[in-house]
């Protein structure tokens, strides 16, 4: 009377047990998943953190930005990716944030900003420019707001007029807050 998870708990632990032996038949298996879940879970156990996150850019370097049925695998790549830095990182996910599903390019700039390195600005701000998504756009200003990082003079006035309902950039460049409410000088 084994359970579905305790099965699952089971066979992952063989798969880890036989070591770098199991990376190509998780390979394999992940090339035609439906969910890397697993695959990923095994894989994070086997490699150390940069050939791991170099094997997702691998398996993500696979996909294309145009319209497929199926593609949580693509997502699931992407949201993980949100949690790793990797020098090859910014070069394989850019081109996910022209992807023509609205979450995935939300991931692929989630996945860029966390990176925290000015250099994905202008992609990023194009981005935003190019954007319908309101939660995306949230997200660029937000990362904006909170890292600090000046809109370029040459991209100010397009980026200003894309920015969410709420944010504005002040006179040196920086993303702002709106005030939520109207302050009369005192309080209720």
């Amino acid at each position: 009377s084994i359970t579905d998870q305790e099965e699952k708990d089971a066979a992952f632990t063989a798969i880890v047990r036989c070591g770098r032996h199991a990376i190509e038949p998780v390979r394999a298996f992940a090339a035609k998943a439906e969910s890397l879940a697993w695959a990923m879970r095994v894989l994070k156990e086997l490699l150390p953190e940069e050939e791991y996150v170099g094997e997702l850019l691998l398996w993500l370097s696979r996909w294309d930005t145009e319209y497929a049925k199926f593609i949580d695998p693509k997502i699931q790549l992407l949201a993980t990716l949100e949690e790793h830095r990797h020098p090859d990182l910014v070069k394989t996910v850019e081109p996910f944030l022209l992807d023509v599903n609205e979450t995935a390019r939300f991931h692929a700039a989630a996945t860029l900003l966390a990176q925290d390195d000015a250099s994905v600005a202008p992609a990023i701000l194009q981005a935003l420019v190019d954007e319908e998504s309101v939660r995306i756009k949230i997200k660029i200003a937000d990362a904006f707001l909170a890292r600090g990082w000046a809109i370029p003079d040459d991209v100010r006035a397009d980026v200003r007029k894309n920015l969410p309902s709420g944010y504005t950039i002040d006179g040196e460049g920086l993303v702002r807050k709106k005030d939520a409410a109207p302050s009369f000088g005192f309080e209720l």
